[in-house]
Protein backbone atom coordinates (compact mmCIF):
# COMPACT_ATOMS: atom_id res chain seq x y z
CA UNK A 1 0.00 0.00 0.00
CA UNK A 2 1.48 3.53 -1.00
CA UNK A 3 1.89 6.18 1.90
CA UNK A 4 -1.06 7.95 -0.60
CA UNK A 5 -3.38 5.42 -0.06
CA UNK A 6 -2.47 5.15 3.28
CA UNK A 7 -3.44 8.50 3.97
CA UNK A 8 -6.54 8.82 2.10
CA UNK A 9 -7.76 5.72 4.07
CA UNK A 10 -6.96 7.20 6.92
CA UNK A 11 -8.84 10.02 6.11
CA UNK A 12 -11.68 8.04 5.34
CA UNK A 13 -11.72 6.38 8.66
CA UNK A 14 -11.48 10.08 10.77
CA UNK A 15 -14.20 11.06 9.00
CA UNK A 16 -16.38 7.82 9.33
CA UNK A 17 -15.29 8.07 13.56
CA UNK A 18 -16.35 11.93 13.78
CA UNK A 19 -19.47 11.25 11.87
CA UNK A 20 -20.47 9.14 14.66
CA UNK A 21 -19.57 11.03 16.96
CA UNK A 22 -16.12 9.64 18.32
CA UNK A 23 -12.97 11.81 17.85
CA UNK A 24 -11.50 10.50 14.94
CA UNK A 25 -9.17 7.99 13.76
CA UNK A 26 -5.91 7.97 15.54
CA UNK A 27 -3.83 4.83 14.42
CA UNK A 28 -1.93 3.07 11.56
CA UNK A 29 -3.26 1.98 8.14
CA UNK A 30 -2.26 -1.22 6.80
CA UNK A 31 -4.15 -4.12 5.37
CA UNK A 32 -5.73 -5.39 7.66
CA UNK A 33 -7.03 -1.63 9.20
CA UNK A 34 -7.88 -1.46 4.96
CA UNK A 35 -10.08 -5.10 4.89
CA UNK A 36 -11.83 -4.10 8.26
CA UNK A 37 -12.52 -0.36 6.81
CA UNK A 38 -14.21 -1.85 4.03
CA UNK A 39 -15.99 -4.31 5.93
CA UNK A 40 -17.27 -0.81 8.30
CA UNK A 41 -18.39 0.50 4.81
CA UNK A 42 -20.14 -2.22 3.92
CA UNK A 43 -22.03 -2.69 6.98
CA UNK A 44 -23.26 1.00 7.72
CA UNK A 45 -24.51 0.90 4.29
CA UNK A 46 -27.07 -1.41 5.59
CA UNK A 47 -28.31 0.33 8.58
CA UNK A 48 -28.34 3.84 7.27
CA UNK A 49 -29.44 6.27 4.61
CA UNK A 50 -26.90 8.40 5.37
CA UNK A 51 -24.34 6.24 4.34
CA UNK A 52 -25.78 5.27 0.62
CA UNK A 53 -23.69 7.56 -1.20
CA UNK A 54 -20.98 4.72 -0.89
CA UNK A 55 -21.47 2.39 -3.42
CA UNK A 56 -22.15 -0.93 -2.61
CA UNK A 57 -19.49 -3.14 -4.19
CA UNK A 58 -20.13 -6.78 -5.99
CA UNK A 59 -17.68 -8.37 -4.27
CA UNK A 60 -15.67 -8.24 -1.15
CA UNK A 61 -13.68 -4.97 -1.40
CA UNK A 62 -10.35 -4.15 -1.10
CA UNK A 63 -8.43 -0.93 -0.58
CA UNK A 64 -8.51 -0.26 -3.84
CA UNK A 65 -11.81 -0.21 -4.29
CA UNK A 66 -12.29 1.25 -1.35
CA UNK A 67 -10.03 3.98 -2.44
CA UNK A 68 -11.63 4.20 -5.86
CA UNK A 69 -15.30 4.63 -4.47
CA UNK A 70 -15.04 6.63 -1.78
CA UNK A 71 -13.06 9.52 -3.33
CA UNK A 72 -15.18 9.36 -5.92
CA UNK A 73 -17.87 9.21 -3.73
CA UNK A 74 -16.79 12.11 -1.95
CA UNK A 75 -16.08 14.47 -4.45
CA UNK A 76 -19.81 13.97 -6.62
CA UNK A 77 -21.58 14.51 -3.08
Amino acid sequence: MTPEEQVKIADGLDAFFKGAGISGWGGEVNDDVADVFASMLCEASKCSKAIHWVPRPTYNPSRVWILTNLTRSAIES
